[in-house]
């Protein structure tokens, strides 16, 4: 096979891939001051760019929680002065279980914080993010169809659907299902929690005030992160779990009813619920892959994890291995190492396991915590709550979890 066209291959531009890309476009400065040149790059997207906004209304979309390691990374790029203006600042987190004495607030001034994290809509980011990749000195090819990858001694072969690229590193962050990792016989290791999520954009009578809402059902967690206004509309996201065919109801339920309902398991906390934008489900699973490295290949995002969504860590855990597999890559360049061999991705995939233990473990206890119905367990978890909110230290090391701040 060839010599590389390019040192790294990145298939799939999406929020991951994109600060992938973006994290490699910054060193150069560093690789310069070394006497290197800047790393040759190539994004590969089946996707056109994304557009800065929806054309669907101020109900459509999706959104992303930042944590505070996550802004770090922005800041780091240059690029959090662009991205905050997108951004509805979480100042205070409300925990709660329903029908419970159990319930905590963490403020984050109590840190001495400005916020806990930050809520971005999906489309505004990432159509940044790709106006940022498309001023870089990269290979921006979108759309782009990858058929295969084939991996050689110096260099893995990406076969296209307009011929064919040549990468010393290829970077599967295709998400859940990756194919080009399937391909290698890189499988996802999948445990299904009998749930489904529904995921909607919420009108609100009233102000969020920078409140996000965990609030623990029978039926399953709800979420409720704080929009910035659209339109006159003060806005927040919802994600709601039920258990494996029963969110059928509330997909097909009238807006008027479904909004009752989430008033209903709210209270008065979020005041009225004037409307609700397109709702969708997906399936809940802890899904893992089986290799994260090999000798030319690296999986990041979701097609190297994908967590539960109650506790809000996959995408961030997912900017903190981007962040870390950036620095190995430097690393290892700077002490001569081509990008694709498999002691520099080794490094990355050791330094970084730590980290992804303790955030899948915790994402995937917490549901099922407070899923549990066992005396015991429901007395200690609402116990638990009453001493976050009693006690001060605790509050403040369940936040700096939360803001991945808190990884040993």
């Amino acid at each position: 096979m060839a010599a590389p066209a390019v040192d790294v291959a990145i298939v799939g531009g999406g929020l991951v891939g994109s600060l992938l890309a973006l994290s490699l476009v910054n060193q150069g400065r560093q690789l310069a001051a070394g006497g290197r040149s800047a790393w040759r790059i190539a994004v590969l997207d089946s996707a056109a760019p994304a557009a800065p906004e929806s054309s669907d209304g101020p109900l459509a979309g999706r959104s992303t929680a930042l944590s505070e390691s996550s802004r770090q990374l922005f800041a780091a790029l240059g690029l959090w002065g662009q991205i905050e203006p997108l951004c509805t600042p979480i100042e205070t987190i409300h925990v709660s279980e329903r029908g419970s004495y159990g319930i905590t607030r963490l403020a984050a001034v109590d840190s001495q914080l400005d916020a806990f994290g930050y809520v971005v809509e999906n489309q505004p980011l990432l159509a940044l993010l790709h106006r940022q990749l498309a001023g870089a000195d990269i290979d921006w090819l979108a759309p782009c169809q990858v058929d295969r990858l084939t991996v050689g001694r110096t260099a893995q072969r990406l076969t296209l659907d307009s011929g064919s690229l040549d990468a010393g590193l290829v970077v599967s962050a295709e998400g859940s299902g990756a194919a080009l990792a399937a391909q290698l016989g890189i499988v996802s290791e999948r445990s299904g929690y009998g749930q489904q999520a529904i995921v909607a954009n919420l009108a609100l009578a009233e102000p969020h005030r920078g409140i996000a809402y965990e609030r623990f059902d029978r039926p399953g967690p709800m979420a409720l992160l704080p929009l910035p206004d659209s339109a006159g509309v003060h806005r927040a996201a919802l994600v709601w779990t039920h258990p494996e065919g029963a969110q059928q109801h509330w997909l097909n339920a009238s807006d008027e009813e479904f909004c009752a309902e989430i008033e209903r398991c709210f209270g008065e906390r979020i005041g009225a619920v004037r409307g609700v934008g397109r709702r969708l489900a997906f399936p809940l699973a802890l899904q893992r892959a089986s290799e994260q490295v090999r000798r030319g290949v690296a999986v990041v995002g979701n097609a190297a994890h994908t967590l539960h969504p109650v506790a809000g860590q996959g995408f961030n855990l997912s900017l903190r291995d981007v962040a870390a597999l950036a620095q190995e890559l430097l690393a290892g360049r700077l002490a001569g190492a081509a990008p694709g061999e498999l002691s520099v991705l080794q490094r990355y995939a050791d330094r970084q396991q730590s980290d992804q233990s303790q955030t899948i473990a915790f994402s995937d206890l917490l549901p099922k915590l407070f899923a549990s119905r066992w005396p015991a367990v429901a007395g200690g978890r609402r116990a638990g709550l009453v001493a976050m909110e009693l006690l001060p230290p605790l509050r403040q090391r369940f936040a700096a979890f939360g803001m991945g701040s808190d990884r040993g």
